[in-house]
């Protein structure tokens, strides 16, 4: 986006000091984009507030992305837990069905049974040590919660600067 101000002899001056090189400089980019060195100099300065704008911007939508991951991650978690739960009853269940019953361990709804709980072991890491899923959605939460903070910390700076 860009704005071409339109100065009069009653706006506001500023008295500059510039070292030589830097003043050729923008006199040659005048020069090349038709305009005078004070144009030049306001689209300059002017740009440089609006490339600031767009990095507070993208920080801004970072931080949502880096939120949605977050938020992602303590769904996961929570279906993870759910389904450690359901392997962990239906493991009891299992175990408290064999107890209780003369029940021959090879017939056919037992085998499935059993087959179901090796592969929801295997599917669920149960082998591989315990998973504290609890501890890791709190850990998850918190980040969620502290980047939410700073989003809306951000927002509200990108609003008061540039509104």
């Amino acid at each position: 986006m860009h704005y071409h101000f339109l100065m009069s002899r009653k706006d506001p001056q500023l008295n500059l000091r510039l070292p030589a090189e830097l003043k050729d400089m923008l006199e040659n980019a005048a020069t090349a984009s038709n305009r005078s060195v004070t144009a030049e100099t306001v689209e300059r300065i002017r740009s440089s507030f609006e490339h600031e704008k767009d990095a507070a911007s993208s920080l801004f939508l970072i931080t949502r992305s880096e939120m949605r991951q977050a938020q992602l991650e303590i769904d996961a978690l929570r279906y993870y837990t759910h389904a450690m739960s359901l392997f962990n009853s239906l493991e009891n269940l299992y175990q408290l069905y064999l107890k209780n019953t003369e029940q021959d361990t090879e017939s056919s709804g037992l085998k499935s049974v059993q087959e179901l709980i090796e592969k929801s072991r295997t599917w669920l890491h149960v082998d591989a040590g315990k998973i504290d899923s609890l501890a890791m959605a709190t850990e998850a939460m918190e980040r969620y919660d502290s980047l939410k903070k700073r989003s809306d910390l951000l927002m509200k700076e990108v609003s008061k600067k540039y509104d």
